[in-house]
């Protein structure tokens, strides 16, 4: 069964002539780990933001964007509207179920805002009947799990941290990186793009974050709400470790033109091999991995 499908896009930015498309396909099944990698310029997170709704007729103009065709479905609402040409009404209903792990945190949050106001308002949103006890025990779980408070602290005393109490503005590029993933899981959406989700992090915790993804997603992928991951990355070695299927573009400012150009199922004893089947753009990324085999 698919969670989302994007049909026949084709989106052009005025102020450079970039564009992806025309004739753009992605379809994603329920319950995919779904990696999207592509070197800068390619227009991934251009695609990430179109796969949640947030680039569409609507809003383009505050995008930059000049031309917008195309259909966005998401089959697991039980209705086959097209979100790139809906009313906002539609918009604000798609939100609860599809969510965004932004590249620049400080996109996503309130600066001004207290990190427990922020967690307390997605964590209602996601959970709208639960009592403030119940949801307060969510937040704890994820600033935990995220690494974004200590796992030594105990759940009595979390509200008592200077770190939840302080403003996302005053927090450092990391633990804003961890506040707004910890956002997003507050509200337990089917759907997640995770735009570059370990960028801004220390080596010692990206390791850490990337498992806590794919825990979520183990710890649904067998209910009746599979969680649906779309990982957006430059790094195809990582991508081909954690997901179980790659799409890579290919495209910038220089070709003007952002597409698909390969897609492959990882092994599950992961091995990268150049392979004269594969596009060009894809052996290169292959031989710049770290991950990559030249036996």
């Amino acid at each position: 069964m698919k969670a989302l499908e994007l049909k026949n896009l084709h989106l052009k930015y005025l102020s450079s002539n970039f564009e992806i498309g025309p004739n753009f396909n992605l379809s994603i099944n329920k319950g995919d780990f779904l990696g999207l990698v592509g070197e800068s310029g390619c227009g991934k997170s251009s695609i990430g933001k179109v796969l949640i709704g947030l680039i569409n007729q609507n809003e383009k103009d505050n995008f930059g964007v000049s031309s917008l065709e195309g259909e966005l479905l998401f089959d697991h609402m039980g209705n086959q509207t097209n979100y790139l040409n809906t009313s906002y009404k539609n918009l604000t209903k798609l939100r609860k179920d599809v969510q965004m792990i932004f590249q620049n945190p400080r996109s996503a949050l309130n600066l001004k805002m207290p990190v427990i106001n922020t967690l307390l308002e997605s964590a209602r949103i996601g959970n709208p009947k639960m009592k403030k006890n119940d949801l307060l025990k969510i937040i704890y779980d994820k600033v935990i799990r995220t690494q974004f408070l200590n796992k030594n602290i105990k759940y009595e005393n979390f509200l008592d941290q200077n770190k939840i109490l302080a403003t996302n503005g005053s927090l450092s590029g990391g633990e804003r990186r961890r506040v707004s993933i910890a956002k997003v899981m507050c509200m337990n959406p089917s759907i997640i793009i995770a735009d570059e989700p370990l960028a801004s992090l220390d080596a010692s915790i990206k390791l850490d974050i990337l498992n806590y993804l794919i825990d979520e997603w183990k710890l649904r992928k067998d209910s009746e709400n599979p969680l649906t991951l779309v990982l957006i990355s430059h790094d195809v070695g990582v991508v081909s470790n954690v997901c179980n299927r790659v799409v890579v573009m290919y495209g910038d400012l220089m070709s003007k033109q952002g597409k698909i150009v390969e897609e492959f199922n990882p092994p599950r004893k992961f091995e990268l091999k150049i392979n004269k089947k594969n596009h060009p753009y894809t052996n290169e990324l292959i031989s710049a991995s770290k991950y990559f085999s030249n036996e």
